[in-house]
């Protein structure tokens, strides 16, 4: 989350630096951008995620299968980055 109003999503095994995807709220209210200020994945439909903005309005997202479903060796991943 980021307060220019969008959320970002990395593939990390991609890039550490470009966003996999690029999450733009519609809601712009009286000129003024929102932050995204909450993101919390669904825990049984995995292609969802819901996020919050600074103006209290409720996103619901459906996001690639390839960014929302682990891997085998997503975990070894990440421990060999957190080094």
């Amino acid at each position: 989350a980021c307060d220019d109003g969008n959320a970002y999503m990395y593939n990390l095994e991609e890039s550490m630096f470009a966003p996999a995807a690029i999450l733009t709220p519609p809601s712009i209210i009286n000129g003024d951008v929102p932050s995204v200020t909450k993101v919390m994945f669904n825990e049984k439909i995995k292609s969802l995620l819901a996020t919050g903005d600074s103006n209290g309005v409720l996103h619901i997202w459906r996001i690639p299968s390839h960014l929302s479903s682990q891997k085998r060796t997503d975990q070894e991943f990440l421990e060999k980055i957190l080094k």
